[in-house]
């Protein structure tokens, strides 16, 4: 999570997503996002239900995803996205994207993560079932190599 407050400095999170990872159970997420949540840099903010209704309908889309979707749109921030229908969706709407692996290729250029440490975590993550395409894969792995040079 300290990634994110490094790069971004302040992050925005709809309540429905703020619910969805903390109400459900204490989970080592949910408490590291209540804590971010206390100190102040990640935001919980509400977003109009109809909106969120509106266009889960009509794209559909999950409604955490398509709260996310609304929250960037009104605000105009750059949303953190992985679901490609979610980020079509956005896109439609001229809301700019990034996604985990992105954000984490972010992080090795701002010299927050080894490009050792990129590698390590994206491994980690396709073992626990992230869905990364071969050929993506590569090709981040080379930019976390050549970020540094």
């Amino acid at each position: 999570m300290s990634i994110l407050k490094d790069l971004f400095g302040r992050v925005l999170v709809p309540r429905l997503v703020f619910e969805e990872v903390c109400d459900a159970n204490k989970s080592p997420d949910s408490i590291i996002v209540t804590e971010a949540v206390q100190s102040g840099w990640l935001e919980v903010h509400d977003v109009g239900i109809d909106s969120i209704k509106r266009l889960a309908a009509i794209s559909g889309t999950h409604s955490g995803e398509t709260a996310a979707i609304v929250l960037a749109e009104s605000v105009g921030a750059l949303l953190i996205i992985d679901d490609k229908t979610g980020r079509r969706v956005a896109e439609t709407l001229n809301v700019n994207c990034i996604g985990t692996v992105g954000v984490l290729l972010k992080a090795v250029t701002q010299r927050l993560m080894s490009p050792m440490e990129f590698r390590e975590l994206i491994d980690r993550m396709v073992d626990q079932g992230f869905r990364l395409d071969t050929k993506v894969y590569r090709r981040v792995m080379k930019a976390a190599e050549d970020a540094l040079r």
